[in-house]
């Protein structure tokens, strides 16, 4: 059945996805709509009724990036945009409770962050922004040598993004 060729998961493109079947990358309107919400969620709070309403955007983000996920499951910056959303969530969180301890409930956005974040490096592992933003989960966590593996990764990307520059 059709239903099971569908791959769940964000996997490695193939030689062929990446050389000679190369579509060019676009945005679905989920994605879109969600690149928005986060967008707008990211704005300097001054006030309960801006930090609400930035939660309730995020929250939209992410429904609309797994709507975006449903569609596309090998869509690596949906994936990357989802890990950011929920980190950014998860810093609500924070401060609209006031609580900034380990709660049940930032150790399940510290997950979801990072599963989306591994699940995007599955489609692109030379994008530095997604070791950049593992780099500060692992850090926020303490988990050492998670934070050493994304530097080994992430320093050479930017030494290659320093050499295209000059």
């Amino acid at each position: 059945p059709a239903s099971l060729a569908r791959p769940d998961f964000a996997r490695e493109p193939s030689f062929y996805e990446r050389h000679v079947y190369r579509e060019r990358p676009s945005r679905d309107q989920y994605q879109r709509l969600a690149e928005h919400y986060l967008w707008l969620s990211r704005v300097p709070l001054q006030s309960m009724e801006q930090a609400l309403a930035s939660l309730s955007m995020t929250t939209m983000c992410i429904r609309n990036l797994n709507q975006s996920l449903f569609l596309n499951p090998q869509n690596s910056e949906a994936y990357r945009s989802l890990g950011v959303a929920y980190q950014h969530l998860g810093d609500l969180e924070i401060l609209i409770s006031g609580q900034p301890g380990q709660s049940t409930r930032q150790q399940l956005r510290y997950l979801q962050c990072v599963m989306a974040l591994r699940q995007a490096l599955k489609g692109n592992p030379d994008d530095p922004l997604i070791w950049e933003v593992l780099f500060q989960q692992y850090q926020m966590q303490q988990k050492k040598d998670l934070v050493s593996e994304c530097l080994e990764h992430w320093l050479p990307l930017q030494e290659n993004r320093l050499d295209d520059v000059e």
